[in-house]
């Protein structure tokens, strides 16, 4: 088993300020705005309506949601690998 070690634990620390700061900007632009308002009308629309069927799949959503948060979570690995790569060719 691998431990992670101090300087490990500070970038993913740094990533994780850096997604924090990404999500912040996004919703300061209109379309993030857009996307949030969308996304509580149909909870609101969901839970006002239709609360029966909503809390009847909800176990389903979570579900789902497990394989959608792990592509994207994983997307930002391929990127920094990449660079890494490509800055240690140009070193050598």
């Amino acid at each position: 088993m691998r431990m992670l070690s101090i300087n490990n634990a500070v970038n993913i620390n740094i990533e994780v300020m850096t997604m924090i700061n990404k999500f912040k900007m996004f919703l300061s632009t209109p379309k993030g705005w857009l996307i949030l308002t969308a996304v509580i009308s149909l909870f609101y629309y969901l839970l006002t309506k239709h609360n029966q069927h909503f809390f009847e799949y909800l176990p389903f959503s979570i579900l789902l949601l497990c394989p959608v948060m792990h592509l994207f979570m994983h997307g930002s690995h391929h990127n920094k690998d990449n660079k890494d790569n490509k800055d240690n060719k140009d070193n050598k």
